[in-house]
């Protein structure tokens, strides 16, 4: 598991990179329909800079949000035992990534409405959502963290009695 992570971690940063380089380039020889993932923000770009850059930016952000994530998988896979599966740091880890992916529900919320609100402008945009899939996820990753806090509760609980 811990490489899986490793290699998940190592290509969204580069993908986030590429972003990034991406976009800076795009500021200078006017190639906004390059970007990786398929983004095609042309349209955008030749309406106005000062709109493209907020909404490459937020993109960039949300990027950033993923390979954070799996870098905290990775801290979570590394300091797990199976001997104590229940134990403060790993719980506080789950917690941690559930308002990470809160953090990034907000974010996408954020880029559609943006993105609509772009649209409405006249600019044909290719769209961008994804906000239920991430308060989904950060649902599901806090009930994952309420168990592991009660885990960790019950655990403290039977090495008392023993």
């Amino acid at each position: 598991m811990r490489v899986l992570f490793w290699v998940v971690f190592i290509g969204l940063c580069i993908n986030t990179g590429a972003l990034l380089l991406s976009t800076l380039v795009s500021l200078f020889t006017s190639s906004a329909s390059r970007l990786p993932g398929g983004l095609d923000l042309s349209a955008l770009y030749q309406y106005d800079t000062r709109l493209y850059i907020p909404y490459v930016s937020l993109v960039i952000a949300l990027s950033a949000l993923k390979a954070y994530m799996a870098y905290l998988m990775i801290k979570i896979v590394t300091r797990f035992d199976l001997d104590r599966p229940f134990n403060t740091e790993v719980a506080l880890l789950v917690t941690r990534i559930g308002h990470v992916a809160l953090e990034a529900a907000v974010l996408a919320l954020l880029i559609t409405s943006y993105g609509k609100w772009v649209q409405h402008r006249g600019v044909e945009l290719q769209p961008l959502d994804g906000t239920g899939e991430w308060l989904f996820l950060a649902g599901v990753i806090f009930t994952i963290a309420h168990v592991f806090r009660r885990g960790v509760e019950f655990q403290a609980e039977n090495d008392l009695t023993v």
